[in-house]
């Protein structure tokens, strides 16, 4: 940094006004990177915390949430490298060589500029990689099958619902069906025509041998007048 300061000064010490301008931009690029040193280290703890509610977990657990923070740092330098591309072979334009690399600080501040305003981790180009991170390491690929194949389950309740309820609709019918023949069967049974209780079938038996004694009366020559059965 001292070094770099010097470095400033020496050169433009005959350009007051260069001068004043590369000592602001180095002051705003060493302001930029602390700040990001600061936030990856914020960054770091708060992803340790949420996705493994500690704030030391395991090795494996840091060396994720590492990642993460070392996706941040590659934007930012992918980011920045796309304004700073068309100054890479300034030096060999030796009449556009300072204009070309003024350019491209400029547009490198106006990046780092804008990854100061939106905290870094809420910058359009890292926060939908953070977003997926949080997603897919706090809810196992496993549980979201998990909760996919009950989602389908529940939606498949009604038929399953409707296909019980025709299955018992179905035995309650045929169950009526026998209970209705049972009955059918048991009245039949009580008036003797299922030979059950004796009470038609004596009755009949009574009138049989009454019919018998007057045939057998009226050959004899008698009147047919037979005595009553008791």
């Amino acid at each position: 940094m001292s070094s770099l300061s010097t470095s400033i000064d020496h050169t433009f010490e005959m350009h007051p006004a260069a001068l004043s301008l590369c000592r602001e931009l180095l002051s705003l690029t060493v302001d930029f990177f602390r700040k990001m040193s600061s936030m990856m280290s914020v960054l770091y703890r708060e992803l340790m915390v949420k996705t493994f509610g500690s704030d030391n977990p395991s090795k494996e657990s840091k060396a994720i949430c590492w990642k993460i923070v070392l996706t941040l740092v590659k934007v930012i330098f992918r980011e920045l490298r796309k304004v700073r591309v068309g100054s890479e072979h300034a030096y060999s334009f030796s009449d556009r060589a300072n204009p070309l690399y003024l350019w491209g600080v400029l547009q490198a501040h106006r990046v780092m500029a804008d990854f100061v305003k939106t905290n870094f981790r809420e910058h359009p180009m890292f926060h939908p990689k953070m977003i997926m991170f949080l997603f897919e390491t706090s809810v196992p690929k496993s549980e979201i099958d998990r909760v996919i194949a009950l989602v389908t389950s529940v939606r498949a309740l009604p038929t399953t619902v409707d296909t019980l309820t025709r299955g018992l609709n179905s035995v309650k019918s045929r169950m009526d069906t026998v209970e209705d023949r049972l009955h059918a069967l048991e009245r039949a049974g009580g008036s003797g025509g299922y030979g059950g209780g004796g009470g038609g079938g004596a009755a009949a038996k009574k009138k049989a041998e009454q019919k018998r004694k007057r045939q057998a009366a009226a050959a004899r020559g008698g009147n047919g007048e037979i005595e009553e059965i008791p």
